[in-house]
């Protein structure tokens, strides 16, 4: 059986804070702190660096995160948990890119309007 991948929306105004790239046959292990840069990566451009396949792993880190800075989160089914936990916003949890399916929040179909 296939797993099903969980679903992280993410505000592309804002970056993650933390990005670790991975590649062997490169001999790279390396964490970008994006606050550090000018012009940024943004939660798109790791979907971008995804399907290069460059990299055997990238993952992602977004501190600080709230339902009003820096919005990562993950929106379960409806009815699949209590109501209260529906929404679950993501602060300082690394991801990997390769574990989830990253969509951009304009595109979140629930979300209250």
């Amino acid at each position: 059986m296939i797993k099903q991948k969980t679903v992280v929306f993410y505000d592309n105004m804002a970056s993650p804070t933390y990005i670790r790239v991975v590649s062997e046959r490169l001999n790279l292990d390396h964490i970008i702190y994006t606050e550090s840069t000018e012009n940024p990566l943004r939660y798109c451009d790791l979907n971008s660096m995804a399907e290069t396949k460059l990299f055997e792993k990238i993952l992602f880190c977004s501190s600080g995160a709230s339902c009003s800075h820096n919005s990562l989160y993950i929106r379960h089914p409806k009815g699949s948990v209590a109501p209260e936990e529906e929404i679950a916003f993501l602060n300082d949890d690394w991801l990997n890119i390769d574990d989830i399916i990253l969509v951009d929040s304009i595109n979140d179909k629930e979300a209250i309007k």
